[in-house]
């Protein structure tokens, strides 16, 4: 007697579940005469091998922001899921905000877990990476604003519940921060296959963060990204956070 696994259905949230039958962004953008603005697409798969996506978004030429995202779809049920999440990310963001959406954020907005996704999630997930990079790439002319720093995209702290920093311990401090930077922040910044992790908190919100990983010496231990996880840390936690990183001192030769 074979062995048939359970349709993967059941283990979808109630939100994942809401997209894919409500869809909201499955159809076709129309060109918008207007001139700040270009329609733009890129796809993926073959229709004929019953595997094919195509992202159709509409970009503010003025400052790269995505104002408008839709998809064509032809294959399973997963590939519907994961096009309406990325469409609902991509709104409202810049280009390059958008280029840096991976399958750990796409899990995440489902509320799935990796270890228990099937194999086709993954795969509909590249696929659709891939048309959206095909997509974004006729977007690298346009301008972007010269005060914009390279934030990971806007991160949700509801699961930490109402947080009144100035009445929290200084243990406590540290593990909201450890926590925010572990469920919101990592999977959104690329350290070059390396990671970020909370070093120290001193008594005057003074946040020291180390990169451990492939290296601790490259470009993104500094600049854009301890720009990001400081803004991201006063805008929701408090006004008065500083972050340096920590470098440890090289061994004597």
């Amino acid at each position: 007697m074979a062995y048939v696994s359970p349709y993967y259905f059941a283990i979808l949230s109630g939100k994942a579940k809401k997209l894919i039958s409500e869809r909201p962004h499955c159809h076709t953008l129309s060109s918008v005469n207007k001139e700040e603005t270009r329609l733009v697409t890129g796809e993926e798969g073959d229709a004929a091998g019953g595997h094919w996506i195509r992202f159709t978004l509409l970009v503010n030429t003025e400052d790269g922001v995505i104002a408008d995202a839709a998809y064509q779809v032809f294959g399973p049920a997963s590939l519907v899921l994961l096009a309406e999440v990325i469409c609902k990310i991509c709104r409202r963001k810049n280009y390059d905000q958008a280029r840096r959406i991976g399958v750990p954020l796409l899990f995440k907005e489902m509320d799935l877990d990796e270890k228990k996704a099937p194999d086709e999630m993954f795969t509909g997930a590249n696929s659709c990476l891939f048309a959206l990079e095909g997509a974004l790439d006729a977007c690298y002319d346009i301008e972007l604003p010269s005060d914009y720093i390279q934030t990971p995209l806007p991160v949700d702290i509801s699961s930490l519940g109402d947080i009144n920093w100035k009445a929290c311990s200084l243990a406590e401090r540290k593990g909201i921060i450890s926590t925010l930077i572990e469920e919101q922040i990592q999977p959104y910044v690329s350290l070059d296959e390396g990671r970020v992790e909370l070093y120290d908190l001193s008594e005057k919100d003074e946040v020291t963060v180390q990169y451990a990983g492939a290296c601790t010496t490259c470009h993104a231990a500094s600049g854009s990204t301890l720009s990001a996880i400081e803004q991201i840390l006063r805008t929701h936690l408090s006004d008065t956070i500083r972050v340096r990183i920590y470098l440890p001192a090289s061994s004597p030769s």
